[in-house]
This record gives structure tokens, sequence and C-alpha cells, in this order.
């Protein structure tokens, strides 16, 4: 989570990569996934950060109808402090390379109060720095991630093609929680296009 893989270069070629960005105008994002590899060093050093099964070994990840064996998700029921220290050193450590913008994957799977009181220690240094949720969930969540301190999120928008089902999504989140929920209404993302976009005509991309 804090090192450049060797096939990409060094923390020096990032650093520089972050500058030239800048100079034309754009900001890098950091994706942060609070999951890890099975040959990870916190699976070696810290196994109370993840869930064990009765048979010794560590719970891969299951989000069906996906299952992904080769993905250890932390768990924050045994040792919640020790992980908000390293999860705190590495956001921070990104933020001294030139990181201002960090998009936290399945942002809802972790406490609320972890993320409350993180998030707040990051405002409190440096306040202009961008926390968007991955957190494709019903709305209620993510404007409870809004209110402990995420600037935006991602929504299901991306999931709804028909003028009715949109219309009835954005009435969802316009109303009640437009104080605090910033929600983000991209028409794709890396992982989900759109059957309009894969075979629609030019009015579907316009529209």
């Amino acid at each position: 989570h804090d090192t450049v893989h060797p096939e990409l270069g060094t923390l020096e070629d990032f650093e520089a990569f972050v500058i030239h960005a800048a100079s034309l105008g754009l900001e890098v994002a950091l994706d942060l996934a609070l999951q890890c590899s099975p040959d990870h060093p916190w699976v070696r050093d810290h196994p109370e950060w993840f869930t064990m099964r009765a048979d010794g070994t560590i719970a891969f990840d299951e989000n069906p109808p996906r299952r992904n064996q080769d993905v250890y998700p932390l768990t924050f029921d045994n040792d919640q402090f020790g992980l908000y220290r390293e999860i705190r050193r590495v956001i921070r450590h990104w933020m001294t390379h030139g990181v201002r913008v960090f998009r936290v994957h399945r942002a809802h799977a972790q406490p609320l109060l972890f993320w409350e009181r993180l998030l707040a220690d990051i405002r409190k240094t440096d306040p202009e720095v961008i926390f968007l949720a991955d957190a494709i969930t019903a709305p209620a969540t993510i404007d409870a991630l809004a209110m402990v301190g995420f600037h935006q999120s991602y929504t299901a928008f991306t999931q709804h093609e028909h003028p009715a089902d949109v219309a009835a999504f954005l009435d969802e989140v316009a109303n009640d929680t437009s104080d605090s929920m910033r929600p983000n209404l991209f028409v794709n993302t890396p992982d989900i296009l759109p059957t309009y976009l894969q075979a629609g005509d030019v009015s579907m991309f316009k529209m």
C-alpha cells in the first residue's frame, strides 16, 4: 500500500508523474483499497487484521455473485486502533508524494466511526484533501458517508438506463439529503459499461 511496483518505476518517478500532471492542469487521484493479496506483508505480520475461518485460513472476499479468492478484505473487529494508525500512515505517505485526491474502494464496508475519525484527522491539517467514496449502495448509506466527511460518492446512477428509473433515482438523492450528500453521476466507471453505451447510437451518447 505504500510502494510502487518496480515494473512501474520508483517513488521518484511517481513524484515526477504528479508534477507533470499538474503542469497539464490535472490532479492524480489514488485508489485506496483496504484489502490485500495473499502475499501482502500485512497478512504475515498482522493476521488479526483479517477474518480467520475455523480451519485457520483467512476468509477471502465474497461479493455475490463474485468470489475473489486472491483478495483478503480487512476486518476492524480485532484491532481497529492498529488499523487506524496504519491506514492513516499510508494516506499521509502518499500525501507527502503529492496526492490530494483519494478514491476509497467500497468505503461502506468499513465502520463509519473509523472514517469519521480518520477524515477529521486529515482535514485538521490538510483541509484541501478530497475523499471520494466508491459506495454503490443505498442512498441512506451514501448520505451517512457524506455526514462523516466524504466529499463525494459514487452512486448507482450508472446502472439506471430508462428515463423513469433515472428520474426516480435523482428524486431519491436530491431531496432530504441534499445538504450533505454530493453524489457523482458518472456515465460509466472503470468496471461498469452500461448496455446503452455498448450498443447505442450517437443520440444515446448525447443523452
